[in-house]
């Protein structure tokens, strides 16, 4: 399983939604702005709010690709098709 992973940035929740796009767009070598709006997917905001408050990591599908955020923050990235991102 490969796995493109970043840790959190210094603004906080405000920048998880950045770093899921950002990590997406670098995975599938894309433009950000070409991405299906991730927050028609998610709830930015939740998602933030969880990951920084909770023990729990959470992963979902955007854009053919498995997305965690961790406990800790971090945000992973994974083809679902099994090659490397």
């Amino acid at each position: 399983m490969n796995e493109s992973d970043t840790s959190p940035g210094p603004n906080g929740g405000d920048d998880i939604g950045m770093r899921i796009v950002n990590e997406v767009a670098a995975a599938l070598e894309r433009d950000p702005m070409d991405l299906e709006p991730l927050a028609g997917l998610v709830d930015v905001d939740a998602l933030s709010s969880l990951a920084s408050t909770q023990s729990v990591d959470v992963s979902f599908e955007y854009e053919g690709l498995r997305v965690s955020v961790r406990t800790d923050g971090s945000v992973g990235v994974e083809r679902l098709d099994g090659r490397r991102p």
